[in-house]
């Protein structure tokens, strides 16, 4: 069995995407609950989800692959100190596989820049997986969920960069000002959709990151910056690893 890969989609505009997402929605509400969505369903969602996704400022989203393709996906956006998680789906023949939670705690280790709870709503049948994840209601019988994250992650990680805050970038551009180089821009992060890695230590200090290319068809590192003289090489392999992941994905669309 091929292994199942978890990527960040950084540019939910790319080709595919968006209908990738939907036809394994589609799968899995008729799996579950033996609904079939409409052509017109499909088209409506298919908008908002597009228009959606040029309204906000913070989007994320995660897809589960087998062999470059989709059979999983997790998307939402962030609302003030609040990730909101809109859609979590897999297709049915790859349920009960323990992908849901893969793809429910990339995003809650993703969102730990800008947010300090992740909300959503579940589903009647998805509620006991989201609480056996430590997701409570709102309130008593609301299908509102909220979990809240922890101030640090627990353990020392690369993350993806879906929106560079100002916190984040301040960290980047003083590893870049110690070793002699030029801050990093914005705008190719979030308005361009540039893939960025950080590596974070079990302090939650940024000690590494990774650009691409700004070209969506070449997505070749364009940048790496390191903290000088702390664990260079294995910061380094690290986030190349994240990278190569990325771009074998990319390649099969």
């Amino acid at each position: 069995m091929n292994t199942i890969k978890i990527i960040p989609i950084f540019d939910q505009s790319a080709p595919k995407v968006w209908n990738d997402f939907l036809q394994i929605r589609a799968s899995a509400m008729r799996y579950i609950y033996d609904y079939k969505m409409s052509s017109s369903e499909y088209m409506l969602a298919f908008d908002e989800m597009r228009n959606m996704w040029h309204r906000r400022r913070l989007n994320f989203a995660f897809g589960a692959y087998q062999a470059g393709r989709m059979i999983g996906f997790i998307q939402g956006y962030g609302s003030s100190q609040t990730a909101v998680i809109e859609n979590l789906y897999l297709h049915p023949d790859f349920m009960g596989q323990g992908i849901g939670w893969d793809l429910l705690s990339r995003v809650e280790r993703a969102v730990t820049f800008s947010a300090k709870w992740v909300e959503l709503v579940a589903l009647v049948r998805a509620q006991p997986f989201y609480e056996r994840h430590w997701y409570i209601p709102i309130s008593r019988g609301s299908n509102r969920y909220t979990k809240k994250l922890p101030d640090k992650v627990s353990s020392a990680c690369v993350l993806p960069v879906f929106r560079l805050t100002d916190a984040v970038a301040r960290a980047c551009n003083d590893i870049a000002n110690k070793n002699g180089n030029a801050a990093i821009s914005p705008k190719l992060i979030n308005q361009e959709h540039v893939p960025m890695f950080v590596y974070l230590d079990g302090m939650s200090n940024v000690r590494g990151y990774v650009i691409g290319g700004a070209d969506k068809n070449n997505s070749d590192i364009v940048r790496m910056e390191l903290t000088p003289n702390y664990m260079t090489q294995y910061i380094s392999n690290k986030l190349m690893n994240e990278f190569v992941a990325l771009n074998s994905i990319q390649k099969t669309r």
